[in-house]
């Protein structure tokens, strides 16, 4: 974890490809709650920044094809995953959060296209790990 001079800076840090516009995105998401895209490709590069909330707690990003938009899931700290999806069109937030926990310690998310769901992976502090899947319609929370 990146650290400031008071205290750590960085919270989650995401990368995906997206074929739709032929680019290279991370995002960088802060404890301040800020959340920063930068992308390149062979026809440049840029950085937008994308959202804030109060504080963050972990954070991850992907690429989604059925829909052709991209996505960062966030947790916060009062337990809440909550989903940030974009395109040209905009930016757009789930709600209400895809779910909550108490004392997320980590967390990764994904999109298979073999069925069209996404996927978030969930670790809290007593040591479960936790699968959230949903597609554009439904959420359904499933434990493994």
């Amino acid at each position: 974890m990146a650290k400031s001079i008071a205290s750590p800076l960085f919270v989650g840090l995401g990368a995906f490809y997206s074929q739709k516009d032929k680019t290279r995105h991370a995002l960088v998401s802060t404890t301040e709650g800020k959340i920063f895209e930068i992308f390149y490709s062979s026809a440049g590069k840029g950085q937008s920044y994308l959202a804030c909330f109060d504080a963050l707690s972990a954070a991850d990003a992907f690429f989604a094809t059925d829909d052709s938009t991209s996505h960062v899931i966030v947790a916060t700290p009062d337990g809440n995953i909550s989903e940030i999806y974009y395109d040209k069109s905009g930016v757009f937030f789930s709600s209400p959060p895809l779910a909550s926990f108490s004392d997320i310690q980590a967390l990764s998310a994904f999109f298979t296209s073999d069925d069209n769901e996404r996927h978030v992976i969930v670790a809290t502090r007593d040591g479960n790990i936790t699968e959230v899947f949903y597609d554009a319609k439904r959420v359904s929370p499933s434990s493994h």
